[in-house]
């Protein structure tokens, strides 16, 4: 599995991903082939590793044990 760093902090990503209600901003009108996102979630990479078939609509963000 590749891990993708990010030059954004996870206040920033939270900040550009989220409404004011704590909702996901997911709005892929437009884009041929994109899915709406429904959850975001922050894991290890051991408990990504234990998910058997990961949520299409969900971004895991593995982060240090």
């Amino acid at each position: 599995m590749t891990n993708y760093n990010s030059a954004f902090t996870g206040a920033q990503i939270d900040a550009a991903l989220t409404k004011a209600d704590g909702a996901v901003q997911s709005d892929p009108t437009g884009v041929t082939g994109a899915d709406t996102v429904t959850n975001i979630i922050t894991l290890t990479q051991a408990e990504y590793d234990a998910i058997v078939t990961p949520n299409s609509t969900t971004i895991y963000m593995i982060t240090a044990t």
